[in-house]
């Protein structure tokens, strides 16, 4: 996982903009990280786990990331006051993910 985040770092080096949700995010449970979200300055986002990598869209609409998957679909995630996500899976299934880098 240390390297796909690595690949992703690079990659919004390129498309980093002025958007305050552009940037690398991970999810975590406890110390082992389950997610990384990569957020590109160019629209593109790229949400990875271990077994796979979902390739999409994103907009921002009000305090909310709107995802859209290539495959369909959307994933909508809470912009938090210190820029991190929550993603509301289910009423008791609530996951954060961190921001890496500015």
């Amino acid at each position: 996982m240390k390297n796909l985040i690595t690949i992703f770092i690079l990659f919004v080096a390129v498309g980093c903009g002025k958007n305050p949700v552009v940037g690398i995010y991970e999810g975590k449970d406890g110390e082992v990280t389950m997610n990384a979200l990569a957020i590109f300055g160019n629209g593109k986002v790229e949400f990875a786990t271990s077994q796979w990598i979902v390739e999409g869209e994103w907009k921002v609409v009000g305090d909310e990331l709107q995802l859209h998957p290539d495959e369909g679909g959307i994933m909508l995630l809470k912009i938090e006051g210190s820029r991190d996500l929550t993603w509301n899976v289910s009423t008791e299934d609530q996951r954060t993910f961190k921001k890496l880098n500015e």
